[in-house]
């Protein structure tokens, strides 16, 4: 009976992973931009040359 996990452990956690999800979803436009900024900064510059 220690492992018993109920309703009334659950639902407030499945709120808070909602609530993450939900805000991922209304910036993931932004974070995105975010993560191809960082990642053209560590990035070395390439040069084409012919």
């Amino acid at each position: 009976m220690l492992l018993y996990v109920g309703p009334d452990q659950i639902i407030p956690l499945s709120g808070f992973i909602g609530t993450i999800a939900g805000l991922a979803l209304m910036f993931w436009g932004k974070l995105l931009e975010g993560f191809r900024k960082l990642s053209r900064m560590r990035s070395p510059k390439e040069t084409t040359e012919q």
